[in-house]
């Protein structure tokens, strides 16, 4: 079952780019909502819907990393913060520290070690310059944003974030895949088919558009690519009633081919052969492109 999910994940249009992305390097990116006050994710610039999300961890390409709690701006909901220390009189940045313990008349002064002074500052108290030029004693802890906002804890964005990422045990399925793809894709534009990795869908007399992992097209034929672990009979008993509809809309392909890495039953093949079906048992990608190659002569 958890091969059928992924697969049928990956059959998703929207749920491939992501993927595909994520096995290129992308990371998955937590952003946070000013307005909302909601976490988002997004890979690159696109933005990961709750439907994508859901269908991606349910067939366990992703999975739920460590939670935490971020502190966000709330101008512009970034949690890349620097801690800083603010003058509580003109609601500015200090840039000058100085520690003292009788007075303070140097660029940093402190009684006795360095490192008892950073250890202990409370107890020698706080002498900070403003950029206004006032000294400030006891200044207000702020953050500054990666885009130079400050605010104060009081004003802050709080918010409970669960990480998600690519799941390590499917990289090499996902992988295998997309390999799979790429060598089908290939054969059938030698064969110049045209092949739209965004167009994948075909519509039945039903009016259900059913998806599939390659369609390729030339003229009024196209060819329709399925690729399976092939041990469930129910899943490739799924895959009649869509042909059959499908062939009810005068939309019958030229050919349809069923890649997988697990035997068929020979009976069940027969069922398929009004289809134009047939079936490649390897997962090595020579001997794909090979059969291909042969069954679109």
């Amino acid at each position: 079952m958890f091969y059928k999910r992924l697969f049928d994940a990956l059959r998703s249009k929207s749920s491939r780019n992501l993927v595909r992305d994520l096995i290129l390097g992308e990371k998955i990116e937590v952003r946070i909502s000013p307005a909302t006050k909601s976490v988002e994710y997004y890979v690159g610039d696109r933005k990961i819907s709750d439907r994508e999300l859901k269908e991606l961890l349910s067939s366990g390409i992703l999975i739920g990393d460590q939670k935490e709690s971020l502190i966000a701006c709330p101008t512009d909901g970034s949690y890349s913060l620097n801690v800083i220390l603010t003058c509580p009189v003109h609601r500015r940045p200090l840039t000058k520290i100085e520690i003292f313990e009788d007075m303070a008349t140097g660029s940093i002064v402190h009684g006795g070690s360095e490192k008892a002074a950073l250890q202990r500052p409370a107890a020698r108290g706080y002498f900070l310059r403003c950029e206004a030029g006032e000294t400030v004693v006891n200044p207000v802890y702020s953050f500054r944003c990666e885009k130079g906002h400050v605010f104060s804890f009081q004003d802050a964005l709080v918010v409970n974030v669960q990480k998600y990422r690519l799941n390590e045990n499917a990289i090499k399925k996902l992988s295998k895949y997309f390999d799979i793809v790429n060598a089908v894709t290939d054969v059938l534009k030698e064969h110049s088919y045209q092949v739209n990795d965004d167009e994948r869908e075909i519509k039945g007399l039903s009016g259900t558009e059913y998806e599939f992992d390659v369609k390729a097209s030339q003229k009024n034929h196209n060819v329709l690519v399925y690729i399976t672990e092939g041990e469930r009979l129910e899943e490739v008993l799924s895959l009649l009633p869509k042909l059959y509809d499908i062939a009810q809309a005068g939309e019958l392909p030229l050919l349809f081919i069923i890649v997988t890495s697990k035997q068929f039953n020979q009976d069940l093949l027969r069922i398929f052969d009004r289809y134009n079906a047939r079936t490649i048992v390897s997962d090595d990608l020579n001997e794909i492109k090979d059969f291909l190659d042969k069954s679109l002569k």
